[in-house]
């Protein structure tokens, strides 16, 4: 199946913090080769984890998309109601024409994309631009061989990689018109090539969704929003079989209500969400690091499994930036999985000093391991005149322990980081700030967390602007590492740029 990364809808992170694309920020992307390339201002290293967010075009079939929604309100209610349908039609395919014998390979298939594939031979007139193949008899059996004899009965035949040794065929030769493919006749009954004259066949698919929403606020303290969704998902338009899971439903509902108000607020909430095992949706709508904050290590297992989702949560802030939240959280996938989840965060701002802390607590059980999650973030900044001085910290300590024999699994570690930094200047126009950064990382040997590395980075950063018509840049990174394993590692990079 052939599809294309739509330009600028990527959305690249690096421990779950969105970054910036462009050659004087973070990344930048090279679509032909489907490659991620860091600038010299974003320095990488293994302590980071990578996820990307991404949109692509697909061409299989003509598709049409309608989105239809109405909304009605008043002074304390609001009601939405939207439709969204994206189907393809099944008889105006795009980069592929379905023969007879292929509609009816898919009709059989259902939801079963293994199911959906096919013979590639097609006859065909004698071209010379073209790599053509006729039928010949080897051990008894029909096989494809290379041929440019016009008078010859020809087909054109295309081969996927199908693995080493599951194969009859192999790459021989590279011509103009394309690669050229030879048969290898089995060994001792075992397959010797890697590619097969076989095709996947694209079932046409339609997606369908449903929602309505309200929001109640009878007064200015409380608040109760609601939403229901239905979505109907055909994964093969030629195929009445598998149909039965295609309907899926999804529903959520917050109470949120203001217990005080004075010069700190507290607010209240509860919510409940529900998520059938055969809902789909457009787009992602849990956050990107979702699967990490709840230990889902192998989301394989919670397929085909209802979820369910609560919490509660008290806020209490101030009518300026300061807060403090305490958050309870459980999540359910039937009986495959069950967590809960403590959150304690805020933000204190007085003057020129501010005080942020996220930490949580994750217990979770599945059917084969037990984990205990403890992570914290602490920063405090001090601005001082034209200057300021800071710090951050954080830790983290994650232990996912097998229920048969007791052992750590190999995902488990403890990080420790913390980080000290000082500048002058306006961070706008003109500053220099400088750093300190140390790492330690802990990974499973011998069946306990035991130290693997030590990192130890220093960083400067210095913008100036001698001339009215010019900007000075330097950004540099030099970072040591100390391994207890293996041989230690030292790298630098920087970047400077004068425009």
């Amino acid at each position: 199946q052939v599809f294309y990364i739509l330009s600028g809808s990527e959305t690249v992170y690096a421990n779950g913090v969105p970054l910036k694309r462009g050659d004087n920020n973070d990344y930048i992307v090279d679509y032909t080769n489907g490659e991620i390339l860091f600038t010299p201002l974003f320095p990488v290293n293994a302590n980071m984890r990578f996820t990307i967010d991404y949109q692509i075009a697909e061409n299989s079939y003509t598709r049409f998309i309608t989105y239809d929604g109405v909304q009605v309100s008043n002074e304390k209610l609001d009601i939405s109601v939207n439709y969204y349908n994206e189907t393809d039609s099944k008889s105006r395919p795009v980069e592929q024409d379905l023969t007879e014998f292929q509609q009816n390979i898919l009709s059989e298939a259902g939801d079963n994309k293994l199911k959906m594939i096919s013979p590639s031979e097609v006859p065909a007139a004698y071209e010379s631009n073209k790599i053509l193949y006729k039928k010949n008899l080897v051990n008894g059996a029909a096989v494809n061989e290379y041929s440019n004899d016009p008078a010859g009965e020809l087909y054109e035949v295309r081969f996927s990689l199908v693995g080493k040794n599951k194969g009859d065929y192999e790459i021989v030769t590279t011509l103009a018109a394309g690669r050229v493919f030879a048969y290898v006749p089995p060994l001792d009954g075992k397959k010797q090539g890697s590619y097969a004259p076989l095709i996947q066949l694209i079932a046409p698919e339609s997606y369908q969704i449903a929602d309505i929403s309200a929001d109640y606020q009878p007064n200015d303290k409380i608040e109760l929003k609601a939403e229901l969704a239905l979505s109907v998902f055909d994964q093969n338009l030629f195929s009445d079989l598998d149909d039965d899971n295609n309907n899926g439903f999804a529903s959520k509902i917050l109470y949120e209500q203001l217990l005080v108000d004075k010069d700190w607020d507290l607010k209240g909430n509860v919510n409940y969400e529900y998520v059938a095992d055969n809902f789909r949706t457009i787009e992602r709508y849990r956050n990107i690091e979702f699967l990490r904050d709840w230990n889902l290590i192998d989301p394989l297992l919670f397929l085909e499994q209802d979820q369910q989702f609560a919490g509660a949560g008290l806020n209490f802030s101030d009518k300026k930036e300061s807060r403090l939240l305490y958050r309870f959280e459980n999540l359910r996938f039937n009986e495959a999985y069950q967590g809960s989840r403590n959150t304690l965060s805020g933000t204190y701002q007085m003057k020129n000093t501010r005080v942020d802390l996220d930490a949580n607590l994750l217990n979770s059980d599945t059917r084969i391991d037990e984990t205990n999650f403890l992570r914290s973030f602490l920063a405090l900044k001090q601005n001082a005149g034209k200057g300021w001085v800071g710090a951050r910290t954080a830790f983290e300590r994650n232990e996912i322990e097998d229920k048969v024999n007791g052992n750590l699994n190999l995902l488990s570690h403890q990080l420790f980081d913390i980080d000290g930094f000082t500048g002058i200047g306006d961070s706008t126009k003109t500053f220099a700030e400088i750093g300190y950064r140390y790492q330690k990382t802990d990974s499973v040997r011998y069946n306990n967390l035991t130290n693997f590395n030590q990192a130890n980075t220093y960083y400067a950063r210095l913008k100036m602007e001698p001339f009215k018509d010019g900007t000075f840049l330097l950004n540099t990174n030099y970072r040591k590492v100390d391994n207890v394993f293996a041989d230690d590692e030292e790298s630098i990079n920087g970047r400077f740029t004068y425009n």
